[in-house]
């Protein structure tokens, strides 16, 4: 099942990308890398922030870091 990520590239303050559909975290880093064509400067310092329907809050993992890393 495909779920949408929120992309944002965090400069001093967040930059919103776009958002992507993919099937986890890691899935999503590599398809917004692709669609934004980030380099791997950029691709380090990605926030993906799964956006859920009817939700407030949706959970958010940072690339390369904590234990939603992404490799």
């Amino acid at each position: 099942m495909k779920r949408r990520f929120r992309i944002v590239l965090m400069r001093k303050t967040g930059q919103m990308v776009g958002t992507v559909e993919a099937a986890d975290a890691q899935a999503a880093e590599k398809v917004a890398a692709i669609q934004f064509e980030l380099d791997e400067f950029q691709r380090r310092r990605l926030l993906l922030q799964e956006l859920r329907s009817g939700a407030l809050n949706g959970v958010t993992h940072h690339a390369h870091r904590g234990h939603a890393a992404l490799k």
